[in-house]
């Protein structure tokens, strides 16, 4: 049995093969000036922290809501009509979020909304600690170290209820809490 060379001869003056011009728009550029913009730009930027949305229940009249948002937040939200008569909210920044909370409160207004991020506390687990290990002791080391601890609590398996050797470790939100990282050693 012979076999056919069974390849496709090349079209050499193919209408739609002609080769296509191409260019590198960054040949000018050279390795230095990029190390030189990088040192010139020092300038630290302060990242924003977007609010949290809030849901307003019970809405069958969305006038007299926009009226209150006009008067006390101005132009600084976006509004959302829901299905069930529910309405998003959504602040453009933090300090007009907290207007807006305070007076939907004034008015007695059923909403929710979540916390703030930078108003949650820090959570941490510990991990490799035994179970038996006494909350208080924890509590006080990490304050001696310079964290705030507003609550511990042993980590329990879900399905057997058998305590773990981890803790659940919630800090007040302060500048040095990703410190509590660098902790190797605990009661020690």
């Amino acid at each position: 049995m012979q076999t056919s060379n069974t390849k496709q001869p090349k079209l050499l003056e193919y209408w739609l093969g002609t080769p296509v011009a191409t260019s590198n728009r960054f040949a000018n550029l050279d390795g230095n000036d990029e190390l030189q913009e990088v040192g010139t730009n020092t300038e630290i930027k302060e990242k924003s922290i977007k609010p949290p949305p809030i849901f307003v229940d019970g809405v069958n009249n969305i006038k007299p809501l926009t009226q209150l948002l006009n008067e006390h937040a101005g132009e600084n939200y976006e509004i959302k009509v829901l299905h069930n008569e529910q309405v998003k909210i959504q602040p453009k920044s933090s300090e007009v979020y907290s207007i807006i909370v305070k007076q939907l409160e004034l008015k007695e207004t059923e909403f929710y909304t979540y916390r703030p991020k930078h108003e949650r506390n820090f959570k941490v687990i510990l991990k490799n600690m035994h179970y038996s290990s006494d909350v208080e002791s924890i509590k006080k080391a990490l304050q001696e170290i310079g964290h705030v601890v507003v609550n511990i609590w042993n980590i329990k398996q879900r399905i057997t209820k058998r305590q773990l050797p981890m803790f659940v470790i919630e800090l007040q939100p302060q500048a040095n809490n990703k410190l509590i990282y660098e902790v190797k050693n605990l009661l020690h």
